[in-house]
């Protein structure tokens, strides 16, 4: 079971969510302009990818996956 899904927009827009998914329809459902998405396990196999996939350094993956604990609806739009 995934505990945290990587939404990509139409608009670029790329968001961090911890809300639950019966699949990717229902993340489509949710999310207008949806483009496709990807589902972890963890926060630190989020953070181990945009390290691998954008080139960012564990300090920047950590800030930006620390910031889903403060946001009020359980997304976070992730911005680097």
């Amino acid at each position: 079971m995934h505990e945290y899904t990587l939404i990509y927009l139409e608009d670029n827009r790329l968001l961090l969510t911890d809300e639950p998914f019966g699949g990717w329809r229902e993340v489509q459902e949710r999310y207008p302009g949806y483009r496709t998405s990807l589902e972890f396990g963890s926060l630190d196999e989020v953070r181990d990818f945009l390290m691998q996939e954008y080139g960012l350094t564990k300090e920047v993956a950590d800030r930006l996956t620390e910031n889903l604990s403060r946001a009020p609806f359980g997304a976070v739009e992730l911005k680097f």
